[in-house]
């Protein structure tokens, strides 16, 4: 039986003068026929290594070590070629190369290896059928490249290795079963999206729907896919994707990011623009969409606008990167609609800027300021040891309100009137710092799985104007969510406030009282067709209008499970809300892209590990 040897070599690649030594090394003649050799490991010399101190602006050399059953040696070639479970191990030992074939070339010194290849870096593997390793330039080629990141299937044409970045080309990214992500377009919240999402898993876990859904798949075409991780997490993110269904274009995707903890992004489509703004007025128009570079997209909608008499108008609205800004204007009552969110590098910080907008204000509500531009910062942590999440934000906003009985909403006029607040004959401005938060279990107080859960929240809300007026508001109270089989969902809540001080702007006063009770409901009427609403109670009618129903939504949701367009109607502040939303798995698309960027690879999955001191505090 032949025993196995280790054969470690070092490579040298500026020592032009270096030979391989063997013990009892024969050269054979060209008629002589080469044969695997059976013999203890050798070494090769170590000390062609060492670089002289003198020569400080030399690079050091790359060395390898290759471990294989079988070593074969071509001298007129300069070459070795190792076979059985053949493995070269870089210098780090973090990088291995495994195949069932390794050969070096001392002239190029390169390695070329090919059948089963095994790109190892970390606990990340990369499969291909071939791969040129070129040791003085730090790069190789691969070919048929494959690995996983993020639980996602990875498959390529070919691939490049550029130090400890991977690039691939011409390939196909596959979802894992379990995960899901939303895409949608303008977003309608209703409050039972993570219940139409885990509705959805469900219901692809049922192979008649698979081969259905197989049938009908979405096709997903992106040019520039970059995975990269930070200290906390890896992410991928698509440039300039768009979305097919029987080879018709359906949406397109500016800047998408997928990450396990974050499952929803925008898109944009060129569906036609309807609906109704209190600013504008009833409009309707085709809707055009852009490609621009870097992956952004333009849409334009020229439109009729009706309310008193008929007028024309515009819609633009530009995705741009990390920037989504949205305008309008209307001829009918000569208004310009300005709203715009640009978030920063580190995503927890943004600048929101609006007019004639309604901007959202966290559990506060949605208000509309005359003219408003605001730096947030925004981010959420869990408090292990109490148990609670804590969700809050930061911000410093210039706002200005309107001229007196200038606001296109009515309960503006009426809250100055109410409260006696200054009359303007011109929109003024002043500074408004803002904290904002909220803890609630992380873990349900009471929770039976998809049926009921039971939780409880405590909200609150400081802010300080530039006029040295505050107004202070703290929440706490219970809320519900019960999703039975049926067809019926229901949510709720009961708030009790209090209240301290006084907002200098008629837009910006708490408008839901001491005691407030929100509710929401949806039907499923059909297999495509679901209506539903949502509702908050003044319970005191304590609001400078005095009025009870602070809030009033209603909407309908209709499509197949996968893909629902969402028409909701806002009575309280008379505008209609528009939404496409989109769910994208392994059973209904695969992602087609370009290119493939890895950065780091290496790094992928790896996160600093706790120390003991801090796993015995938790």
């Amino acid at each position: 039986m032949i025993k196995r040897f280790l054969i470690i070599f070092s490579i040298i690649c500026w020592v032009a003068t270096s030979s391989l030594s063997y013990a009892q090394n024969t050269t054979p003649s060209n008629n002589e026929r080469f044969i695997p050799i059976e013999a203890e490991p050798v070494e090769f010399p170590q000390d062609v290594k060492k670089t002289p101190k003198k020569k400080k602006n030399k690079k050091a050399v790359p060395t390898v070590d290759i471990i294989s059953d079988y070593l074969d040696y071509f001298p007129a070639e300069e070459k070795i070629v190792a076979s059985g479970n053949a493995m070269a191990v870089a210098q780090d030992k973090i990088s291995k190369l495994k195949a069932d074939k390794i050969v070096y070339h001392k002239l190029t010194n390169e390695i070329v290896a090919e059948g089963n290849v095994k790109l190892i870096k970390a606990d990340n593997v990369v499969y291909g059928s071939f791969i040129r390793v070129k040791l003085n330039e730090d790069n190789a080629f691969m070919k048929s490249p494959s690995t996983q990141i993020m639980k996602v299937r990875i498959a390529a044409e070919d691939g490049e290795v550029h130090g400890k970045d991977l690039e691939l080309h011409n390939g196909v990214l596959k979802m894992p079963h379990e995960q899901k992500y939303i895409l949608q377009m303008k977003a309608v919240k209703t409050g039972f999206e993570q219940q139409n999402t885990k509705e959805y898993i469900k219901l692809s876990e049922d192979e008649e729907y698979k081969k259905k859904a197989a049938q009908k798949a979405l096709k997903v075409k992106t040019k520039e896919i970059i995975v990269d991780s930070d200290k906390s997490r890896d992410f991928i993110t698509l440039k300039g994707t768009s979305i097919y269904k029987n080879n018709r274009k359906i949406a397109t995707i500016a800047n998408m990011k997928l990450t396990a903890d974050k499952t929803q992004s925008d898109i944009e489509t060129a569906f036609p623009e309807i609906g109704y703004l209190r600013q504008l007025g009833l409009y309707a128009g085709p809707g055009f969409l852009l490609n621009g570079p870097m992956g952004s997209t333009l849409k334009l909608a020229p439109m009729v606008v009706v309310d008193n008499q008929a007028g024309v108008g515009g819609m633009a609205r530009l995705r741009a990167g990390k920037n989504v800004t949205e305008m309008y204007y209307g001829t009918e009552k000569d208004k310009f609609i300005l709203d715009g969110t640009q978030k920063f590098a580190d995503e927890r910080f943004r600048l929101n800027y609006a007019t004639n907008a309604y901007i959202e204000d966290g559990f506060m509500g949605r208000k509309m300021p005359n003219k408003f531009a605001e730096i947030e910062f925004r981010d959420s942590t869990t408090l292990e040891d109490l148990g609670l999440v804590y969700d809050y934000r930061y911000s410093a906003a210039l706002a200005s309100d309107y001229e007196t009985g200038g606001s296109a909403d009515w309960r503006m006029n009426t809250a100055r009137a109410r409260r006696n607040l200054p009359s303007h004959k011109e929109d003024w401005s002043t500074l408004k710092l803002k904290a904002q938060g909220e803890f609630y279990k992380a873990k349900p107080l009471f929770e039976k799985e998809d049926l009921f859960e039971l939780n409880a929240r405590v909200q609150y809300d400081f802010s300080q104007y530039g006029t040295g007026q505050n107004l202070a508001v703290v929440r706490v109270g219970p809320t519900f969510l019960y999703t039975p089989v049926s067809r019926l969902r229901l949510r709720g809540g009961y708030y009790m406030s209090g209240v301290h001080g006084e907002s200098p702007f008629s837009w910006d006063q708490y408008y839901y009282g001491k005691q407030s009770a929100n509710i929401g409901y949806e039907i499923k009427i059909t297999k495509k067709l679901s209506l539903g609403a949502s509702h908050t109670l003044n319970l005191l009618k304590d609001n400078y209008d005095e009025r009870m129903l602070a809030e009033n939504r209603v909407y309908a949701r209709y499509g197949p499970e996968d893909m629902k367009f969402v028409l909701a109607y806002d009575t309280v502040r008379r505008r209609t809300l528009m939404g496409f939303d989109m769910i994208v798995g392994a059973d209904n698309s695969d992602i087609h892209f370009d290119k493939l960027y890895v950065k780091d690879y290496k790094n992928l999955n790896k996160r600093p590990k706790k120390s003991k001191k801090k796993e015995e505090q938790v």
